[in-house]
């Protein structure tokens, strides 16, 4: 898990795209798992984004990660959330590559 938590850490902080707030807190790092990405999660990604059960913001949000994770099916990724002032951040790395795949922000209430 060391190993992991570098290679997230890494990627993170190289990442320039990413907000400076997310690139800084990348150290506090939680729920950070090593997943193979699988068709059964970009099927069940298809299928919510077909019935739309929260609505054209989330099916938006469901349709972008489908498109940035399905070419990395089969690949070992790591994805851990990163909490900011206002904000969680989902950020998934290729671990092989140790580059961002996905970055996804929710916006909270309650600040980081």
């Amino acid at each position: 898990m060391s190993e992991d938590r570098d290679i997230f850490l890494q990627a993170v902080q190289a990442a320039d795209f990413l907000p400076t707030d997310v690139r800084e807190s990348a150290a506090a790092v939680e729920d950070l798992e090593r997943r193979i990405l699988d068709l059964t999660y970009c099927d069940f990604l298809r299928e919510q984004i077909a019935l739309e059960p929260r609505g054209p913001e989330w099916t938006a949000i469901l349709s972008k990660r489908l498109a940035a994770i399905a070419p990395f099916v089969g690949v070992p990724t790591l994805i851990g959330t990163i909490r900011t002032p206002g904000a969680f951040h989902y950020v998934r790395v290729d671990a092989t590559t140790r580059r961002i795949i996905h970055c996804e922000t929710h916006e909270t209430n309650a600040p980081g």
